[in-house]
């Protein structure tokens, strides 16, 4: 059991790099596999959806190249750890990804909005990459993983201490005391006597 569970802790260690490498991984594979005719599941989708996004700008197979030059990048850019391109570059482009979903429904849905067609489904896994984009873009923000979950615990507790503090305008002075709980987290009061609650506008 201690080796499952070292095995778990260098694993949970080492999360956010496994998903940013994971991710730069395959945005490289698909982006190399746009530049080979029919190997890739989306070539035509891609092509009809930024012909008609350009206004037939782009026609042919020229969509699917730049498509495949934008997912390399972004790929390199995630292997490289530059988070502050990669992943903008990721939102822009998976905001094109989606569209079919709503552009093209007869061949995205069997029945809208409820089953999606093989192609939808195809499309609709991108939400996972978003979530890696929301995640690996908080990390280039500052954000850290906690594996402690004590210590997770205690930073959560923090945040919200300074949140709370942020969030109150007062009137002169006011008051801040600290109690703990059982399991000896610190817990933050402030007295309502002296500060009000406060909206930014």
């Amino acid at each position: 059991m201690k080796v499952l569970a070292f095995i778990r802790e260098q694993i949970e260690k080492r999360s956010i790099a496994i998903l940013r490498f994971s991710t730069g991984l395959i945005y490289i594979w698909f982006g190399v596999l746009k530049f080979f005719p029919k190997t890739s599941p989306a070539e035509t989708i891609v092509s009809e959806t930024l012909y008609f996004i350009s206004f037939g700008v782009l026609e042919g197979r020229v969509p699917v190249l730049v498509l495949g030059v934008l997912e390399i990048s972004i790929g390199v850019a995630f292997l490289l750890k530059r988070l502050k391109y990669a992943v903008p570059l990721m939102y822009f482009q998976m905001l094109g990804t989606v569209l079919p979903l709503f552009m093209f429904i007869e061949k995205t849905w069997e029945l809208f909005p409820l089953i999606p067609s093989l192609l939808g489904q195809y499309i609709i896994k991108n939400l996972v990459f978003i979530a890696a984009a929301i995640i690996l873009g908080a990390e280039a923000g500052g954000a850290k993983l906690i594996i402690d979950p004590v210590v997770a615990k205690r930073a959560r507790a923090t945040e919200k201490r300074r949140k709370l503090q942020k969030n109150l305008k007062c009137n002169g002075m006011f008051i801040i005391y600290d109690k703990y709980d059982f399991y000896g987290f610190k817990k933050t009061y402030l007295s309502k006597d002296f500060c009000t609650l406060f909206n930014p506008h």
